[in-house]
């Protein structure tokens, strides 16, 4: 042990040298809740609220509908008509931006049956980050 702040335990202080750690810091997006999981047809002709929480996305974030067929899911663009009032999509997809909070007006062509929304995070380059699957239920 030595009193003096420049001599580290069982030796002498040879350099100082500044360390700098750089991370990457991975985007999250959270749904946080849904009018209700399982919606009426009576309710899906009503628009559909939905909150999500994102930190750390610095590309676009899209929205789809998808109906599921089998074991898998399947895009609809045709069933999701609207987004915060916008309806411009592509190839089903809506872009949001800004609010946590979105609006989702439904076609009233929707039948009973298994759905769920795919947010898609996307990086700057247009790479996909990652993907989030929200489930739900349409009933009679």
């Amino acid at each position: 042990a030595t009193a003096s702040a420049d001599k580290p335990h069982l030796g002498e202080q040879l350099e100082e040298i500044n360390l700098n750690l750089h991370t990457k810091t991975k985007p999250s997006l959270v749904v946080e809740s849904m009018s209700d999981r399982w919606l009426t047809k009576e309710e899906i002709k009503q628009p559909v609220s939905i909150t999500y929480n994102v930190s750390g996305v610095v590309g676009k974030i899209t929205v789809e509908l998808q109906t599921k067929i089998g074991e898998g899911y399947t895009t609809d663009s045709t069933l999701l008509e609207a987004v915060n009032g916008s309806t411009t999509q592509t190839s089903g997809q809506f872009n949001i931006t800004g609010s946590n909070a979105l609006r989702l007006k439904f076609s009233e062509l929707i039948t009973a049956g298994n759905y769920q929304l795919l947010f898609t995070v996307y990086d700057n380059d247009g790479s996909i980050i990652m993907t989030i699957p929200y489930r739900f239920i349409v009933t009679d």
